[in-house]
């Protein structure tokens, strides 16, 4: 599953996931290809996506897929209830 989108000018993926069994098949890279196509198609030249820095796997994964890290942005968030913090 791959939820990606944009804002007419910068893409963003949101969640990515493929089942843990079904892992190693190359699922993931090809949704991510499909998905950078749908957004270049639509005129997107960049992309964005955050990972949590405790996601080793994750983070690899992006990594190989051409994704760097920027050092020069703070993110930010603002909770607007209550919640309970799942880091995967």
């Amino acid at each position: 599953m791959i939820l990606s989108g944009h804002d007419g000018r910068r893409g963003f993926i949101h969640h990515t996931a493929v089942a843990v069994s079904e892992r190693k098949q190359g699922i993931g890279s090809a949704l991510v290809n499909a998905a950078l196509k749908s957004l270049k198609q639509e005129g997107i030249k960049k992309v964005a996506l955050v990972v949590f820095r405790n996601n080793e796997t994750g983070d690899a994964f992006w990594e190989k897929q051409g994704f760097s890290i920027r050092e020069d942005l703070n993110y930010r968030n603002k909770a607007l209830a209550n919640l309970v913090r799942i880091d995967t």
